[in-house]
């Protein structure tokens, strides 16, 4: 008897049919993962080709920003118009006077990487306030004066006069003072000196005056040379002029949109008369980022009321007056922002270039200057108490520390003088040369001094944008 196995077959069929389908699974998977895995490697070669396009980029950003840090370390801020054509990405940004911010921005591809950095002036840097020459054998402080902090060079032997072993002028009582004295010279009494008083003494090689570049004031005063006629729409004057409360009614806007040269320029003496009834509404400068020029192919005279013998007009901030003459202050105050605690001073202070001479008369008590004053004539004077404070180099003349034509006489900042009437600090004077004000801020003129006064780049202010 013959007999079938069916179930052998059965289950014989049922295995190739289940090696079929496991087969066909396992292909769908493997098929469904090698896709899986193409996409993801291509999709992480997009992702590292855009990460390494945005680093290249970034890092291509550090890179500009440290150079054009290290520039201006070496050369100053002069060097900002080399950077700017040559280098299309950077942007430097002025923060205030002492501080800028430079930025770079590279793309690569699609990508865009950004980097900034602080910069800054390096004020812990020896700046020198210079009185260069002595016409005696010796120079004098003296007369009860004072003269705190900071460090001051001058070229000879010095003398802090005493009688009795007391000394006549208090020097560093409330901050030490640096004396710089060229070799071959003394200071008597020698550091620490005598009664309470307190300072250094440092010999150095000869010091000269810092530098200074004309070229962009020069320009200006060849700008209102050439003057023939009065356009006043302009802000431009022909012959000599005076501004006050009955010729300009609404005063002045040195910032009028109508003014061909952003201030107004006049070929001629210039007088503007502030006395009772227009007081600081005969200038007013809008905008403090961009100075309010006044330029005079001639003699700028500002006036107060000499009634009341003080200050009755105040030249608001921000303004500039370049003068080819004299330049006369009376009874004026010359910036808002001279008042006092310091912390209240304006970051955009004025500025005074003038190819004669400065002066207040000496009965203007109390008068106050705050910016920063270049004076190429032959004398500067300013009255009794008055005040400045600021900037002053003046690399012709002598200037009054306090006589009997100019007593109680207070100077805030750093001054480059050529010398000291007398060869003495005496009256009264009170000077302090802690106070930092940068140099040459409204012009591409101004003093240069990258070695003296140098950037430098903040530690760990590298960041990215």
């Amino acid at each position: 008897m013959i007999k079938f196995n069916y179930r052998s077959k059965f289950i014989t069929d049922e295995s190739g049919f289940a090696f079929t389908a496991t087969a066909t699974v396992i292909s769908v998977i493997l098929g469904l993962t090698i896709l899986f895995m193409a996409n993801t490697v291509r999709t992480e070669n997009v992702r590292v080709s855009e990460l390494y396009s945005g680093q290249g980029a970034y890092w291509g950003a550090v890179t500009e920003v440290q150079m054009a840090a290290d520039m201006i370390s070496t050369n100053g801020v002069g060097i900002l118009p080399t950077i700017t054509a040559n280098f299309p990405n950077i942007t430097v940004t002025s923060i205030d006077q002492n501080n800028i911010l430079i930025e770079s921005q590279v793309i690569i591809g699609s990508d865009r990487g950004g980097a900034q950095r602080a910069a800054s002036i390096n004020i812990t840097s020896p700046l020198y306030s210079i009185i260069q020459n002595v016409g005696g054998a010796t120079f004098t402080i003296t007369g009860f004066s004072e003269i705190d902090g900071g460090n001051l060079y001058i070229g000879d032997n010095v003398r802090i006069q005493s009688f009795w072993g007391w000394s006549l002028a208090r020097v560093g009582r409330d901050s030490v003072v640096n004396f710089f004295i060229p070799n071959g010279h003394t200071l008597t009494p020698p550091p620490p000196g005598q009664s309470g008083n307190n300072y250094t003494e440092t010999r150095i090689p000869p010091l000269t005056m810092p530098v200074f570049n004309h070229t962009a004031y020069n320009n200006l005063i060849t700008t209102a040379s050439n003057i023939a006629i009065d356009n006043s729409v302009a802000g431009e004057y022909f012959g000599n002029t005076t501004l006050n409360i009955g010729t300009h009614p609404g005063g002045i806007d040195l910032q009028d949109v109508n003014f061909t040269n952003s201030g107004i320029f006049v070929n001629g003496d210039l007088i503007i008369d502030g006395t009772v009834g227009s007081g600081t509404s005969i200038i007013d400068n809008n905008t403090a980022g961009s100075p309010g020029l006044i330029v005079v192919n001639g003699n700028v005279t500002l006036n107060g009321d000499w009634f009341w013998m003080v200050p009755s007009f105040t030249v608001p901030d921000n303004i500039i007056i370049i003068s080819s003459g004299n330049v006369n202050k009376n009874y004026v105050n010359f910036g808002e922002s001279v008042n006092y605690p310091k912390s209240t001073w304006s970051n955009y202070v004025n500025e005074i270039y003038t190819l004669g001479n400065l002066t207040t008369p000496g009965w203007s008590l109390g008068s106050k200057m705050f910016g920063q004053f270049y004076v190429f004539g032959t004398f500067a004077s300013i009255g009794w108490l008055s005040r400045t404070s600021g900037v002053l180099y003046s690399p012709n003349s002598p200037y009054n520390f306090g006589t009997l034509f100019s007593a109680f006489p207070r100077f805030d900042g750093t001054f480059f003088i050529l010398s000291a009437t007398n060869d003495r600090i005496s009256w009264f004077a009170d000077i302090n040369l802690n106070e930092r004000v940068l140099l040459g801020r409204g012009l591409g003129g101004g003093l240069t001094q990258p070695l003296t006064i140098p950037w430098v780049v903040l530690p760990g202010t590298i960041q990215e944008i």
